[in-house]
């Protein structure tokens, strides 16, 4: 039998980095709901290698008891058939992702402290900002060194032009939360940092402009 756990609307704010299927409108036995659906996408093909959803979480928002279905490595699913089969589906379960539902219906995810802090620091006029670098720490997402020299801290940054693909897009900010924040009070400091993030990290080192020196 499944776990079902009963959330709040701001724990599944919290859930951020994370992916899933939402079903809206499940009113009754959560269980029979959940056993259901496991069933319904094992015949679909969906659900591989004898797995399922052994974990789900409900909450309820705008009158309505709702089931979030996570995704993690104990779920092997055929991603492409599910996609189909949440649309072709809509009209009876309201299948969402939970990126999308977070975004469209509760206002966004939570930020972390990390997200917080790094927002305050750039808002600082002397923020600076490295060029684009492939990361060793982000898996190759495209990223900046930022320093806030005011305050002697550095932090890394993903290129959000690209958020599109979310999912690669978290995966990425969550490598420059755990990257964290430096000290930073030089110019030194700051080469020393981007020399721990690979070769083409390494080919952005600033320098400072130095006075010419009459050596007459």
């Amino acid at each position: 039998m499944s776990k079902i756990n009963i959330i709040t609307t701001d724990e599944l704010r919290g859930m951020r980095g994370s992916e899933g299927l939402i079903l809206q409108g499940c009113g009754g036995d959560l269980t029979e709901w959940v056993d259901g659906i496991n069933e319904i996408l094992t015949k679909e093909g969906i659900l591989l290698e004898g797995t399922k959803f052994d974990e789900v979480h409900a909450f309820k928002h705008e009158g309505l008891t709702n089931l979030l279905f996570p995704f993690s490595e104990d779920v092997k699913l055929n991603i492409g058939k599910l996609a189909i089969w949440r649309l072709a589906s809509h009209e009876t379960f309201g299948g969402t992702w939970l990126t999308d539902y977070v975004d469209n219906r509760l206002g966004g995810f939570e930020m972390s402290a990390f997200e917080k802090e790094i927002r305050r620091l750039n808002t600082f006029a002397d923020t600076e900002t490295s060029f684009e670098f492939q990361c060793d720490q982000t898996g190759g997402w495209p990223t900046c060194l930022m320093w806030n020299r005011a305050e002697g801290k550095a932090w890394l940054a993903p290129n959000d032009h690209m958020d599109d693909n979310e999912q690669y897009y978290e995966r990425a900010m969550q490598a420059c939360e755990k990257f964290g924040i430096r000290i930073c009070e030089s110019v030194e400091d700051f080469n020393a940092i981007l020399d721990t993030l690979g070769d083409n990290a390494k080919e952005c080192k600033i320098y400072e402009e130095t006075e010419d020196v009459d050596l007459c």
